[in-house]
């Protein structure tokens, strides 16, 4: 039995527009979900751990925030815990000054702009079998969904690690991908980022699944909420997903036209704010039989 974390969509730097000091203890929480995976990954004794794209919310992001990433990783390797990043499309690895391209990178990083075999692992007695790539522009060639992969291998563990859209044609940067394709070419499981509500596809003997982002941008992106750890082995791949307290993000809708007075209004809404637990947006709709005064 292997046990892979797959990560995806961390967007490690990003800074939320919010009013302060929400903005910065919510970035300072962002910039720890890492540190937090780590720990996590050690507790479970996997055996892998695959970044599927958007380790960072940017190309370049600050040198401390770096610092910290490559620590965390190395204490992925010193427990001789496998890992795996692949860029993104916000972490592309295009530009001449990407994160990825300033010296070595912790684990094995993938930089060939095509679908192919990049490494083989003996993990558990099992061999392990990784078909990746990394957009690279001018290198990439896309037309239509990416529909050519390399054929599993029998008698080993096929995995692909990808960050793109799943049936979905969002350009060349989202890199698109053909479903049956991937499962014609008969891996055992596609670990996916760019898809930040989560997701899968499953064929006999294996599937494709996004997992997700697991804290939220904003309140139209507001996370899973979950980290997902797979379990690969006879009978196809086990999925479980282990819940990560994180600010969340809700929003809740308020009828006006229910309510006689406005102090009912404020009622209603300091009770929602007092039982969201993090970040709360209320939508007014309706027309209330009062004046709503908008100080």
């Amino acid at each position: 039995m292997i046990r892979i974390l797959h990560l995806a969509d961390l967007h490690l730097g990003y800074e939320p527009s919010l009013p302060s000091p929400w903005d910065q203890r919510v970035a300072r929480e962002r910039d720890g979900l890492l540190s937090r995976a780590v720990d996590l990954a050690l507790k479970q004794k996997v055996h892998m751990v695959v970044i599927a794209g958007d380790l960072f919310d940017h190309h370049r992001p600050a040198p401390g925030l770096v610092e910290s990433v490559i620590r965390e990783l190395r204490r992925l390797e010193k427990e001789g815990i496998r890992v795996i990043t692949v860029p993104g499309n916000h972490d592309e690895i295009t530009y001449h000054d990407s994160v990825y391209r300033q010296g070595s990178w912790p684990g094995f990083l993938v930089t060939n702009p095509h679908p192919q075999v990049v490494t083989c692992w003996e993990i558990e007695g099992q061999r392990c079998r990784i078909v990746s790539m990394a957009y690279v522009e001018g290198a990439t060639r896309i037309n239509g969904l990416l529909d050519s992969f390399p054929a599993a291998e029998p008698g080993c563990l096929n995995l692909a690690v990808f960050h793109g859209s799943l049936d979905w044609e969002g350009g060349d940067r989202s890199l698109p991908l053909s479903g049956e394709a991937l499962a014609r070419a008969g891996y055992h499981y596609v670990a996916l980022g760019h898809i930040h509500r989560g997701g899968e596809r499953r064929w006999p003997g294996g599937m494709a699944l996004y997992a997700g982002m697991v804290a939220g941008k904003n309140f139209s992106d507001p996370g899973v909420g979950y980290w997902t750890l797979v379990c690969l082995g006879e009978g196809g791949p086990r999925v479980e997903r282990i819940p990560e307290k994180v600010s969340g993000w809700q929003a809740e809708d308020i009828d006006l036209s229910a309510f006689s007075r406005p102090e009912e209004v404020e009622e209603a809404i300091g009770h929602k704010a007092s039982s969201s637990g993090g970040l709360l947006q209320v939508r007014l709709t309706g027309s209330p039989p009062f004046f709503l005064s908008q100080e």
